[in-house]
């Protein structure tokens, strides 16, 4: 038939060595930077809405170590998070990045100014001792982002503004 004519291997080929071609300059990019980290710190470094404490929400367990292993390169202090946690983690969350521990007590903990979260502290902990909140990844589900926002944007905080970044 028409559709196995001679040219046809030929065309495949040399669409193969294009892909290849890109495939190799694509691979010395990545070696090279990370841009999306490379961002992450400069934004980190130079907006001023980023200097106090942030809370940074990331999908993978892999990211978050990764991203905290960088940061303390430009010494922030990172608190990863991830997973569930035990009750160590969420009581040094909470120290740190919730306003206030309990009725009776003030959170005046300050060990650490970002906390990188997966979703799992997305849920259920107050974190508005801050007003902004950093998307590295972007969940494929609309409503985590909105469940990521509540942990800021809640009744009683001090904030009347809330900063979302969102990193595609």
């Amino acid at each position: 038939t028409e559709l196995y004519r001679d040219t046809l291997k030929l065309d495949v080929e040399s669409d193969i060595a294009i892909l290849e071609h890109l495939l190799i300059q694509w691979q010395t990019l990545l070696l090279k930077r990370d841009v999306k980290k490379d961002t992450l710190m400069t934004l980190l470094n130079q907006d001023s809405l980023l200097q106090g404490k942030v809370i940074l929400f990331t999908e993978s367990v892999v990211t978050a170590t990764y991203l905290a292993k960088e940061l303390q390169k430009i010494n922030r202090k990172p608190l990863v998070a991830v997973g569930g946690g035990g009750k160590g983690s969420r009581e040094k969350i909470i120290d740190n990045f919730s306003p206030i521990k309990s009725k009776s007590k003030q959170t005046k903990s300050n060990d650490y100014d970002i906390l990188i979260a997966t979703d799992a502290y997305a849920e259920g902990i107050n974190l508005h001792s801050t007003n902004v909140i950093i998307n590295y990844d972007i969940p494929w589900n609309s409503t985590r982002m909105m469940q990521r926002a509540g942990r800021i944007n809640r009744l009683g905080t001090a904030f009347t503004d809330v900063y979302i970044y969102n990193f595609f």
